[in-house]
């Protein structure tokens, strides 16, 4: 009862640790409340025998300046990319891979779409997805 009263009065997981032993949390809940939450979502994805196959997929996008500073999440081997996490309004783009070196990068909102013939060029469209328009 103490936990969750702690918990709904607004306890970050920290306070709920030191004042409760057997309480835990992992990297990514920490990142969370320390404010960035991205790399270690990365670190997560790029460590899991889960997505061993998408490695090489995700070791390029995380390897690309611009895109590792954004959410990464991957998903029926699809790479989504936002702004700030489950806000789709904050802007989303996805990279698929479609065989035979080709994928298509959406972005939402909007109906944006380019399939291209290599994953360097994937890559620097989804960047420019995320690069701030210029005022008219």
């Amino acid at each position: 009862m103490e936990v969750a009263n702690l918990w709904h009065q607004g306890g970050s997981p920290r306070e709920l640790r030191d004042r409760f032993p057997f309480m835990s949390w992992s990297e990514l809940a920490q990142a969370f409340e320390d404010g960035d939450p991205a790399p270690a979502k990365w670190r997560e994805l790029l460590s899991s025998e889960w997505h061993l196959p998408d490695r090489p997929f995700l070791k390029a996008a995380h390897a690309h300046p611009q895109l590792r500073r954004f959410w990464p999440d991957i998903s029926h081997r699809s790479l989504t990319l936002c702004r700030t996490p489950f806000d789709l309004e904050s802007g989303l783009v996805k990279i698929w891979p479609l065989g035979e070196g080709r994928y298509r990068v959406t972005m939402c909102p909007g109906e944006f779409w380019r399939e291209v013939s290599s994953l360097s060029t994937a890559l620097e469209i989804a960047a420019a997805c995320f690069a701030p328009v210029p005022d008219s």
